[in-house]
């Protein structure tokens, strides 16, 4: 039972550092990013779904190429 309560507490560690990379990425590539933005980013659940949000934060060109309606869970 204290295993699955330490995996548990590590997979939000990990959730919410993924977050926290996708959120700095693109305050470093596009400065400023909007409360709104972000707000969606936190309410993200899904690692993979964070992974691809990061591949595709390196790659755009502005924030309206993502289409964050493929990264609700």
């Amino acid at each position: 039972m204290t295993e699955s309560i330490i995996e548990q507490n590590k997979r939000q560690a990990l959730t919410q550092a993924k977050r926290d990379a996708v959120i700095i990425l693109l305050e470093f590539r596009f400065q400023d990013i909007s409360e709104e933005i972000s707000k969606k980013i936190s309410s993200i659940r899904s690692i993979s779904s964070l992974d691809a949000l990061f591949e595709k934060a390196a790659t755009v060109q502005t924030l309206d190429e993502i289409d964050w309606q493929n990264y609700n869970d």
